[in-house]
This record gives C-alpha cells, structure tokens and sequence, in this order.
C-alpha cells in the first residue's frame, strides 16, 4: 500500500493477487506482525518526552524483563544473538536492536505507547494490543495500511490524519459530487 503522505489518499494498493481467486484484501482485512516495524514509534516518541537523545547511551546487554501477565521472565536476544554494551541510542534504532528498544519502552511505559498507538489508530477493536513489553518487538498484530497511515506522521512532523479511499465522486459528466 502507498499513501499520500499529506492527504492520506490510498496512491496505490494490492491486496492480494487475483481478486476472483481470493478477494479477500490483505492491505484492508489480514492482520500481521509489524516486527521492527513499530519501534520507530517507540524511539520517536521517547525523543518527543525528552527521555532520550540521540548520543543517549543504553545498554545492550542480556537482560531479563518481568511479565506480569504471565508471571514469568522474559529473556530476548537480537537478531544477531550477540549484545555490544553501551551504544548510543542512534546506533540502536540505526540497527534495530531489541534489547535497546525494549528498555526504550519500559522507560517510555507501555500505557504512554499504548495510547500513542491509539492515536495513530493502530490500537482498534480488531486489533488489541497486548499490554506487555513484546510489543516493542512487534508482537501485536495490526492491518498493513493502518501501519503504513500511522508511519505518515514522521514526514508530517508528528502530525497525524486518518487515511481515506476515495478522492471524489463524479457524476458521468466529470461534475464531482462530493470531495474529500
């Protein structure tokens, strides 16, 4: 999916890969992991409270989480199944660290996340978020073109509208009847 970053308007979408085969949409209508895909939202809004800057260090180090959900501990590794130390926090977004944006989200708190998600309406009532620190790493399921609409507000300056489909509709003369 490809949206205008400054009205919101779906530019192009494929939903799937033929219609009278399967018309069910996967942009509109399949719910996904977005992975690393929600943790420039997490570094943004930690930037945006002032928590951190870019040269903020952060640990990347082994580190057990507490669930209170599950009542257990939570031991996530990166990727790469190795840690680095102290690194800056623009070298954690920059390699997508987990453990870093992990900490990131326990020193955010995960209801001050929450409701930014909300905003952005990636949180609906299909689409419940758990409320646990998983999410940093993109355990929460969210449709594509919300994912992509919540991603607009970076280019938009933290500035955040509901995407839409239709433009206008015209009568069969070109006259528009309606406009958004």
């Amino acid at each position: 999916v490809a949206l205008d970053v400054e009205t919101g308007g779906v530019l192009a979408m494929v939903g799937g890969y033929d219609f009278d085969e399967s018309p069910f949409n996967r942009i509109m209508q399949a719910k996904r992991q977005p992975g690393s895909g929600l943790k420039p939202l997490i570094y943004a809004q930690a930037l945006d409270k002032e928590l951190v800057t870019a040269a903020t260090l952060i640990t990347d180090a082994p580190k057990a989480f507490y669930d209170p959900g599950t009542e257990e501990y939570w031991r996530p590794r990166n990727h790469t199944r190795k840690f680095l130390g102290d690194i800056t926090l623009r070298h954690c977004l920059r390699s997508s660290i987990n453990t870093c944006t992990i900490t990131l989200l326990e020193m955010l708190g995960i209801d001050t996340f929450l409701n930014l998600a909300k905003e952005v309406e990636l949180i609906r009532p299909q689409t419940p978020f758990p409320r646990n620190l998983t999410i940093a790493l993109g355990s929460a399921e969210v449709f594509p073109i919300d994912l992509a609409n919540a991603m607009r507000i970076f280019p938009r300056q933290g500035s955040y509208t509901p995407y839409h489909m239709i433009n206008k509709v015209s009568r069969p003369e070109g006259e528009a009847i309606e406009t958004t």
